[in-house]
């Protein structure tokens, strides 16, 4: 019979970087930077992502990041599951989130989610964020 995976035991080391990126899970006080480019982004998020319905305050950013880097510490499969943040590695700017969601760590299994901001769109950032999640989930 198979060992049980304990989630909360497993090292996912951090952060994942690549020649454009640094993707890493969200650290208190990064609410500031993600709401900013919530805000900016929502005309495009909105008709897509069921979370952006209405537009967050920066409290309610700084809360998301506080339950997702604790989703961190704990493996947990639950909203906000284990997103990543994506910044330029050059200037250290926010470009967006990405992560792994709906995880299933007996078989294992996941999905990958993103977003990116409305300034960063078209420019292959994000072919190269989850190439890069890609490669790191399978390993």
């Amino acid at each position: 019979m198979p060992k049980e995976i304990k989630p909360i035991l497993l090292d996912l080391p951090m952060p994942i970087t690549t020649p454009k990126l640094l993707l890493r899970p969200p650290q208190v006080g990064d609410g500031v930077v993600v709401n900013a480019a919530v805000l900016e982004t929502f005309d495009l998020l909105h008709p897509v992502m069921p979370w952006a319905q209405t537009k967050p305050t920066v409290d309610e950013s700084e809360e998301y990041v506080r339950q997702a880097a604790a989703n961190w510490i704990l493996k947990n499969d639950a909203e906000p599951y284990l997103p990543l943040f994506m910044f330029n590695k050059d200037n250290g700017q926010f470009i967006g989130g990405t992560g792994f969601h709906h995880i299933n760590w007996s078989v294992p299994c996941l999905e990958i989610g993103y977003w990116i901001r409305s300034q960063y769109a078209g420019q292959g950032l994000m072919t190269e964020a989850v190439n890069a999640l890609t490669r790191y989930a399978i390993t």
